[in-house]
Formats: structure tokens, C-alpha cells, sequence
């Protein structure tokens, strides 16, 4: 797959931005999203914040060469483990993020 569109890298804000990868929350990067969307830009490149590496976030799948879905997965966040757990199939745990 390809992505034909710039997208806004803000992997070198992390520094002054650590809200960017918080581990326990994703308030202020859902709220970065939101404003990207909004104001019709394609789409973000970041770092992700429970694993080493980066996100590319499209935001509109036009920019996307044979654009289609994959799989599908849950997410459960339990408060008493502080943990969520991601499943890619019902009721079986592919990752846990704590």
C-alpha cells in the first residue's frame, strides 16, 4: 500500500511535546487527530507511545493506494491491572499494554 499525500511529522515534537507518547493516556493526541481532521489535512507521521516505532495516521483513505481492511481489533481497558488488552480476535488477547 502507498500513501499519496503529505502528512505533518511530529516525531522531532515529542521532546517538547511528551503528551505526544504518554503511555496512560491518549487525550491530547486524540485531540491533535480531531484537529488535523478537521481542518482537512491527510493525515499525521509520529512515534508510537507503547512500542518503539512510528505511526502514519491517514486520515482519509483517498490517499491510499488499494485502500482496504485487514483485521479488526478490541480494545479493554481494565483499571484494577492498569492494563488494556488488545484482542484481534474475541476474547483472545493478542497484546497487553500497561
Amino acid at each position: 500500500m502507498a500513501c499519496h499525500a503529505l502528512l505533518f511529522d511530529l516525531r522531532e515534537k515529542v521532546a517538547e511535546r511528551p503528551a505526544l507518547v504518554a503511555p496512560d493516556t491518549y487525550a491530547f493526541t486524540q485531540e491533535v487527530g480531531h484537529a488535523v481532521a478537521r481542518a482537512g489535512h491527510p493525515g499525521l507521521l509520529t512515534r508510537s507511545a507503547p512500542f518503539d516505532g512510528n505511526n502514519v495516521v491517514v486520515l482519509d483513505s483517498r490517499y491510499l493506494s488499494n485502500a482496504r481492511d485487514h483485521c479488526y481489533r478490541r480494545y479493554r481497558f481494565e483499571p484494577d491491572d492498569n492494563a488494556c488488552y488488545v484482542e484481534r480476535t474475541p476474547s483472545e488477547v493478542w497484546i497487553t499494554i500497561q
